[in-house]
């Protein structure tokens, strides 16, 4: 996973109108064991968030709202999670959250978006 895929951005209605289904073997079936890389969490508000993404080379589509990314430092291997502070344990946050933790399990596992 390099820079998985230079920093994912999730905006909100590509994060719940656009992951689409996939074939096999990508998602788990029940019974499979996955090990799952260790990374860091890191929480920022909307505008560290964007810089941050931005600074990894990233680009933001007109309109688009940055919710979270996840990131490999190339050099270590460390892997990160950045996202926007959740409030709640249901919120938007806590679901971009699960999305990206996901990409660093599974790679990327749905279609890139312009500006993705």
């Amino acid at each position: 996973m390099n820079l998985l895929k230079i920093a994912l951005p999730m905006t909100l209605g590509i994060l719940l109108a656009g992951c689409q289904k996939q074939p096999d073997p990508v998602f788990p079936k029940a019974g499979e064991y996955r090990d799952v890389p260790a990374f860091t969490w890191v929480i920022l508000n909307e505008k560290d968030l964007q810089a941050k993404y931005l600074a990894f080379g990233g680009t933001i589509p007109e309109g688009g709202k940055l919710t979270g990314f996840a990131a490999q430092n190339k050099a270590t291997g460390a892997q990160y999670v950045y996202t926007l502070p959740i409030k709640n344990v249901d919120d938007d946050a806590t679901l971009v959250f699960g999305h990206e933790v996901l990409h660093i399990i599974l790679g990327s596992y749905h279609p890139k978006y312009p500006g993705s």
